[in-house]
């Protein structure tokens, strides 16, 4: 009898082998998600940092509202927009890896939106913002980690960023009232500057309390920041501006009014004889 041909079983074979492939593939989608802060693959560039010497800074996830996928040719990069397998539905936002067609590093974009979030919401005293890959921000006085996620020395000063305007209003230990706090002129030296909360749920208020030199009975007097104090009465009583009694060219709790009177010794008619 003669053998049977063994050809057709290997075709059944390789075509088994195939569909099985399919169908481990279909049931398994490559995985696309951010890479965490700790791991070893985290995609790593490098840049220059203004002395022409250049430096590797990690920077291990993803701008906000874009995906991390690797493209056909092995570039790490970042979607505005949906991905599928390898490629970027949207436009494409970053790269981590060589610069090309006009794509940006992210490491690019992050310095530009430190910087920007440094000068906007920083205090001179705690100058190094960071975020974390949770989308936890804030600014400290110590250095930050390579990549710009933390604090290296977590027991210096810090302040949080909150997510919403309000908060950062209302909370006295924020960046937003602690920057504010740094620009907040003394009106003699050696004044004590602090952060008020006159109400909960209100914005928080500058202050300071000063001595005048040359009084005969030497005693300190407060005062507050006129702009600080308008936004409070603004959320507490919004019809203020239209009551005189609220009429802060002439209070005398307020700074630049206090200046005036105890170290300029202007003579403003309807303040000069209101004690602080």
């Amino acid at each position: 009898m003669a053998k049977e041909s063994p050809l057709p079983w290997a075709i059944a074979a390789g075509l088994l082998i195939i569909l099985l492939i399919a169908l481990y593939k279909a049931l398994n989608p490559p995985i696309i998600e951010e890479i965490p802060d700790d791991s070893p693959y985290a995609p790593v560039e490098s840049f220059e940092d203004g002395s022409g010497a250049a430096t590797t800074q990690a920077f291990t996830f993803c701008p906000a509202d874009t995906k991390y996928f690797i493209d056909k040719a092995g570039d790490s990069l970042c979607c505005a927009g949906e991905v599928a397998g390898n490629r970027c539905l949207g436009d494409i936002e970053c790269t981590f890896s060589a610069p090309k067609n006009g794509i940006r590093t992210c490491g690019e974009i992050r310095t530009e939106l430190n910087k920007r979030i440094q000068s906007n919401l920083c205090p001179a005293s705690m100058p190094n913002y960071y975020e974390t890959p949770t989308g936890a921000r804030g600014c400290t006085a110590s250095g930050l980690n390579q990549a710009g996620t933390a604090p290296v020395n977590p027991t210096m000063p810090k302040c949080p960023v909150h997510a919403d305007a309000i908060r950062n209003a209302t909370d006295p230990a924020s960046c937003q009232n602690l920057r504010d706090l740094d620009r907040f002129e003394c009106i003699v030296p050696g004044c004590k500057k602090s952060v008020m909360s006159l109400a909960d749920a209100m914005p928080a208020v500058l202050s300071q309390t000063f001595m005048v030199d040359g009084e005969d009975v030497p005693r300190p007097r407060m005062c507050m920041d006129g702009a600080s104090y308008a936004r409070y009465l603004d959320v507490r009583n919004p019809a203020w501006k239209q009551d005189p009694k609220y009429a802060l060219d002439k209070n005398i709790s307020i700074c630049a009014v206090a200046k005036r009177v105890f170290v300029n010794k202007e003579v403003i008619p309807g303040v000069n004889d209101v004690c602080l």
